[in-house]
């Protein structure tokens, strides 16, 4: 579900919509909180989404269209970007 968010955030972003992209996209962050805080092991999901969130927003949005909306848009976008790389690391060593 919350790469369901995190993408309609990265869409709405880049078709110029950064006030519905922030939005949707701190409610994708609610819940890949919620989600990934009852693992075991939380620290694995967190930690990337976290180096992710901080090198976006530092490199590419720059608080644009203000300080919350673009911690909702890195986020949805470093969601995205963390469980392609989960997803690729997986399959590799699952081989």
């Amino acid at each position: 579900m919350e790469l369901l968010f995190s993408v309609i955030s990265i869409v709405a972003y880049f078709f110029g919509y950064p006030t519905v992209a922030g939005v949707v996209g701190i409610v994708a962050t609610i819940l890949f909180i919620l989600l990934y805080s009852k693992l075991e092991k939380s620290y694995t999901a967190f930690v990337p989404w976290l180096v992710i969130s901080v090198l976006l927003n530092v490199l590419f949005i720059n608080y644009k269209p203000n300080f919350v909306l673009s911690i909702g848009i890195v986020s949805s976008m470093s969601i995205w970007l963390t469980s392609v790389l989960v997803w690729i690391f997986h399959s590799i060593t699952n081989k």
